[in-house]
């Protein structure tokens, strides 16, 4: 019991500290902090509050855009960005595949999966409708440090075992430091999401696309 406290110990400060270096970006800026930090930042770039509300204004990748932050237990962990002109079936399908073609292109994001585009005879509005069909495309943002990565990887398998056997590992032993890096490489990549999905309004359509720190995420602690 005592050793399983001490691996957990190491794991959550390990993250903390790595937390710290490296979060999810939106136009270069950490998603952490206060909304109204956050608030701040965005109005120099352009964007501009909406009344008394936590929304702004401005303009995003070519269109006039809504920018929400969300924010858990005085952090912000989300930010959403809702294109201000719907459209229609057409001209959303296009929207979205244009999306997950510049995101795929760009070495700042990891695709999660190989084929996010939909089809030309994709019935979108049936689909959404009738059969309630979530129209998503899932990213990781890469760390700016891509070293991050192996590092915390590295980490998680010192909470367990010393730099020696990591150095001259048992097969066994090998088999689950393995496991472990596994592990950490997809926590440490999941804490990074930047996804979008299609939204549907009386036969109009629109694209949300969310740029989420997991570090500051609900995670089940009031439970």
């Amino acid at each position: 019991m005592k050793r399983l406290i001490a691996i957990l110990f190491v794991l959550v400060n390990s993250l903390a500290i790595f937390a710290q270096k490296d979060v999810t970006k939106f136009l270069g800026f950490p998603i952490d902090g206060t909304i109204s930090e956050m608030k701040a930042k965005l109005k120099t770039k352009g964007f501009k509050p909406i009344s008394s509300s936590d929304e702004l204004e401005g303009e995003f990748n070519g269109f006039k855009a809504y920018v929400m932050p969300m924010e858990n237990k005085g952090k912000v962990w989300r930010i959403c960005v809702i294109n201000q002109t719907p459209t229609n079936e057409t001209d959303i399908r296009i929207r979205f595949n244009n999306l997950v073609r510049q995101f795929s292109k760009n070495t700042k994001y990891l695709p999660l999966k190989e084929d996010q585009y939909i089809s030309e005879d994709e019935n979108i509005s049936f689909n959404m409708q009738v059969k309630h069909k979530r129209y998503e495309a899932n990213f990781t943002q890469l760390p700016s440090d891509s070293s991050l990565i192996l590092k915390y990887a590295h980490q998680c398998v010192l909470a367990k075992y010393t730099e020696e056997q990591i150095q001259n590992p048992k097969p066994e032993e090998k088999t689950d430091m393995t496991n472990i890096s596994v592990e950490a490489i997809k926590d440490f990549l999941d804490k990074r999401s930047v996804w979008f999905m299609i939204i549907e309004n009386f036969n109009q359509y629109n694209i949300a696309i969310y740029y989420e720190n997991g570090y500051n995420k609900e995670d089940g602690e009031d439970l």
